[in-house]
């Protein structure tokens, strides 16, 4: 996406920028989304892991991306009701976590805020924690994530 929005949509006019805007919101639900809240998961849902994921959210993430989740738009973007957090397959947020990422400099963004890798800070078993606490929490209803899949993606190098 980081190419598309560098090679094409920075360059868009304003009124097919509109028009594009006035497209996607068609597509989506009416109405104001429901506030965030925070579900604690059973001992059978992984409740260990979802507080030891607490801790590292709370030193490492909250910062930027609140503690309620809500972050601060459009720098630290929300983790709550976020589709990429969500996802059934979680190789996108893993990934994220390990090895941060950086949207596209453009003309208008020439120095856009990123997010700093964790790869070297925090073992497997942390990632998977602090993931399964974002994807269970503000409303996010993902599945626990172990510490062997973090440690499928992270031996796949990011292009």
């Amino acid at each position: 996406m980081a190419q598309v929005v560098h090679d094409s949509l920075q360059y868009l006019t304003e009124p097919d920028a509109r028009a594009l805007a006035v497209y996607l919101k068609s597509l989506s639900e009416s109405g104001a989304p429901n506030a965030p809240e925070q579900v604690i998961p059973t001992k059978e849902q992984g409740r260990a892991a979802y507080e030891a994921g607490a801790k590292i959210y709370d030193a490492r993430c909250k910062g930027c991306h609140q503690p309620t989740g809500l972050g601060i738009p459009p720098a630290y973007p929300s983790l709550a009701n976020n589709q990429a957090i969500n996802m059934e397959f979680s190789v996108n947020a893993i990934r994220m976590v390990l090895f941060g990422g950086f949207p596209p400099e453009t003309r208008d963004n020439p120095r856009p805020y990123g997010m700093p890798p964790f790869a070297y800070q925090l073992s497997d078993q942390e990632v998977a924690d602090v993931l399964t606490y974002m994807r269970q929490s503000w409303g996010n209803r993902g599945a626990a994530i172990s510490g062997a899949d973090v440690a499928k993606y992270r031996k796949i190098l990011t292009d």
